[in-house]
């Protein structure tokens, strides 16, 4: 038994839906929307602490740094569990409450990413061919922006000197132009301008963002006409939430047994406009 994940009856059809029924809900975005989920309140004085945490807590809170970076693990964990379907949010004032929401993944069409910046581009570099007239064909392509009819790249002097028949070279306009669509021949980055080895590097499998919907989630349901299987999926579900926020309880408690907040004088470097004159003879 955790703070707040509970033992269920699975067994239990009456079991099941009182769980759900009375499960604490708050808002998935504001009040006036009139929309909750399943929720649980992490307000610092819910969370069973001692004093001495509670007031070790407050002062986590208010430091510079924000602690939610080191518990956004075990959400990313649940959401990676639920296979972008769900997720868990923070909501309310102070952010007091953590949320469950629907949720899915969509493809940001992003190609690559670069190095330095992380700065993400809808092109990709190109992966030149090795093969000396592909290379060629290729190059000049990238620089046409692959715009050109098929005959006008054959009457370039570049490609007419290269070896092989009209026909041949034809195949391999064709077929590059196809390999070579929304590539660029350089990797240098749009933002901070870096290439070489710090430049724009491709993304290897399709670039996607979790996009969090504030519908409701069974706040119109009474589960009555709901099979005993979609019962369990969604106590399952309910239950790996709660249990997702008694880990991140559990963390935090132990960063207000371990931790503690310093002040620090930083020295920022500042950029000024000055004016300079030059010295004129007396």
């Amino acid at each position: 038994m955790g703070f707040f994940e509970q033992p269920i009856d699975c067994r239990s059809r009456s079991a099941m839906i009182d769980f759900l029924a009375k499960h604490s809900r708050y808002d998935t975005g504001n009040s006036l929307n009139r929309k909750t989920s399943y929720a649980n309140c992490v307000k610092i004085h819910h969370l069973g602490l001692t004093h001495d945490q509670e007031q070790t807590a407050y002062a986590l809170l208010s430091s510079d740094d924000n602690i939610w970076d080191q518990l956004d693990q075990h959400i990313d964990d649940f959401t990676r569990r639920h296979h972008g379907a769900y997720t868990i949010g923070a909501n309310g004032r102070s952010n007091g409450y953590l949320v469950l929401y629907s949720s899915n993944y969509r493809e940001t069409g992003y190609k690559s990413r670069c190095w330095t910046c992380g700065q993400l581009n809808y092109r990709r570099v190109a992966k030149m061919p090795t093969d000396p007239v592909e290379s060629v064909i290729a190059q000049i392509l990238l620089a046409s922006g692959l715009g050109w009819p098929d005959d006008v790249y054959i009457q370039q002097f570049a490609i007419r000197d290269l070896p092989g028949t009209d026909e041949s070279k034809l195949g391999i306009i064709r077929r590059f132009k196809q390999i070579l669509q929304d590539c660029t021949a350089h990797n240098r980055c749009g933002r901070c301008g870096a290439e070489g080895e710090s430049g724009r590097i491709n993304i290897d499998h399709p670039h996607r963002t979790l996009q969090t919907s504030i519908s409701s989630l069974d706040a119109e349901h009474d589960f009555q006409d709901w099979s005993l299987s979609d019962l369990r999926a969604r106590v399952d579900l309910v239950r790996d939430f709660d249990g997702t926020c008694d880990r991140i309880r559990q963390d935090f408690i132990g960063m207000a047994a371990s931790c503690r907040v310093v002040e620090q004088t930083i020295m920022v470097p500042k950029t000024v406009r000055r004016t300079v004159c030059a010295q004129h003879p007396a």
